[in-house]
């Protein structure tokens, strides 16, 4: 693994099956899974994890936490004594949400999500909304569509992991982001991590395996950093 390919961050949402034979091609390429709720609540995953975790991998469990404080703090409390790396929370569920999670969150990241990025909504009325819990909770990151790291950033008065969706390479044709750029020029945004899912898990014929798809991203990434 690179300091390039740390920065990935792959999307797994697939079927469990599916998701362990991507995984096995991916071991020693990259660091960081991505498993969204419908795969986090499959039972067999839920076996599989620890699994990953004794391969290398960290765990980006997407909760996309929203409830009412007490039981958020709980369901984070959980997590954390499970060494995930990173969980997501709903901005939208308020301060006293947001605080409720971070006060056992130990060694777990807690990443804010303003709005999905297929809505195309984040502007400076949605960031003005939410400014006050980026600025005055623990939160560690936030999920930011790659075109707005730099108004983001313009809003914080601390550092944050900065978390973008909606890449695609050069080479896919984009399906349902409306706010998505290359795995360069996310990273030259800004952001510290990029999240990639169809492109890699199911990449076009022509390609052929996720462990190429992967390696044609990391030649374009490596490409631009000379």
């Amino acid at each position: 693994m690179t300091m390039l390919s740390n920065k990935i961050i792959v999307s797994l949402d697939t079927n469990v099956q599916k998701a362990f034979d991507i995984v096995l091609q991916l071991e020693n390429k990259i660091k960081i899974l991505k498993i969204g709720p419908v795969l986090s609540s499959n039972t067999e995953m839920r076996i599989i994890i620890p699994e990953l975790q004794c391969m290398g991998f960290s765990i980006f469990d997407d909760r996309k936490l929203y409830d009412i404080p007490s039981i958020v703090h709980q369901t984070v409390e959980n997590l954390s004594k499970t060494d995930i790396f990173m969980t997501t929370i709903h901005l939208s569920g308020g301060t006293k949400m947001v605080n409720a999670a971070c006060i056992k969150k130990d060694r777990l990241k807690i990443i804010g999500v303003m709005e999905l990025t297929s809505s195309n909504i984040i502007d400076n009325s949605a960031l003005e909304k939410y400014k006050d819990i980026i600025n005055n909770t623990n939160i560690d990151g936030l999920i930011v569509p790659p075109n707005k790291i730099g108004i983001i950033k313009n809003f914080l008065k601390k550092d944050l992991i900065i978390i973008s969706p909606g890449i695609r390479p050069t080479w896919y044709e984009n399906q349902d982001q409306k706010q998505f750029t290359t795995p360069l020029k996310a990273l030259k945004n800004g952001a510290d991590y990029i999240i990639i899912g169809r492109p890699i898990i199911d990449p076009p014929s022509y390609i052929g395996s996720s462990k190429n798809a992967l390696e044609l991203i990391m030649e374009e990434l490596e490409r631009g950093e000379r």
